[in-house]
């Protein structure tokens, strides 16, 4: 029997599993969040109030909290994407009517955009793992793949936090990075912002990910395609993270002979979560998601009010009679 490749991907829902506070939402309603917009306000000066089609420099944590009150969510990056991409105007001196143009950024811009990494930096390395945390999905999960030296397992997290502290497991397999990790004491290297396909000027291109002077080679995608089993724990499939995963999930719909299929499992929050994940995986497949169940081994379990709790129990099993063979 061959041994298995095994990849586990993580996602901020795996924190949250943990007891984090670790969402958008939770950052931009921190009082670390309220003292830095303080701080970009009085940098404005007198500039208390802004207009997106007119302005260049505005206060991005105001911003941000703004959009938080009125739809009670935020995907932080993907606004970061629609400031930095969004058209302005200006006049055209010979016509006198308004032009449209691409948003170009600035110093205090840049500054600002730094300073929102530094304050989500600052805001993670705060939050603790309750210490009565129940026996969770997370856990379990990090247990029977993490805690001994598999030389067919790795880890891929797009968290910002430490594993082995946030899990209190001395972690013996390789974990990889990335978007970076929170240090503390130091400045942040966290990569926070868009992705390649994203049209901005040239002056915001600091946004961009791969930009990021702490970018770095994930190889995730190598490491899909050597995986014989994939898990996606706590992860949405989100757009901003399209280009990691949309050829693994299109590979998929193509025909595949039954022993080379690759098995995926997919742990999410509750129902429409679920929906929501179904929906990306149609998106990423042209509307083909009947062939991505038919040409793979998958199955997608709820972790809400332990409502797939047998059926994630038999699969953790499976996992460990898998393990224990090799």
């Amino acid at each position: 029997m061959k041994k298995k490749n095994i990849l586990l991907i993580i996602g901020n829902g795996f924190d949250l599993e943990l007891g984090l506070r670790t969402s958008y939402k939770d950052f931009i309603e921190s009082n670390i969040y309220d003292y830095c917009s303080i701080k970009i306000s009085e940098s404005l000066g007198y500039k208390k109030r802004y207009n997106l089609q007119f302005d260049v420099d505005i206060n991005i944590f105001e911003h941000f909290k703004n959009i938080l009150s009125i739809q009670n969510w935020i995907d932080l990056e993907m606004e970061i994407g629609k400031l930095a991409g969004r058209h302005m105007k200006k006049t055209n001196n010979e016509t006198g009517l308004y032009e449209d143009y691409l948003a170009v950024s600035s110093d205090f811009m840049m500054s600002s955009f730094n300073f929102l990494r530094d304050c989500l930096n600052n805001y993670i390395s705060t939050l603790k793992v309750p210490d009565n945390m129940p026996n969770n999905y997370a856990l379990q999960l990090m247990s029977i793949l993490g805690t001994k030296k598999y030389d067919n397992v790795q880890i891929v997290t797009f968290n910002y936090t430490d594993l082995k502290e946030t899990t209190r497991f001395d972690i013996q397999v390789p974990v990889y990075h990335i978007h970076g990790k929170v240090s503390k004491g130091s400045n942040a290297n966290l990569i926070l912002g868009i992705q390649d396909s994203v049209e901005v000027d040239k002056s915001f291109s600091y946004v961009i990910k791969s930009h990021s002077p702490y970018y770095h080679s994930s190889r995730i995608v190598d490491m899909l395609d050597e995986a014989d089993e994939v898990i996606f724990f706590g992860h949405s499939l989100g757009e901003t993270d399209y280009p990691y995963f949309s050829d693994f999930f299109q590979m998929q719909c193509r025909k595949i002979a039954p022993e080379n299929r690759k098995k995926i499992r997919i742990f999410t929050y509750n129902e429409k979560s679920r929906l929501d994940i179904l929906f990306q995986l149609r998106i990423m497949n042209d509307k083909q998601t009947r062939l991505f169940f038919e040409n793979s081994d998958f199955a997608l379990y709820r972790t809400e009010d332990k409502i797939d709790d047998i059926k994630i129990q038999n699969y953790f099993n499976e996992l460990i009679s898998d393990l224990s063979y090799h």
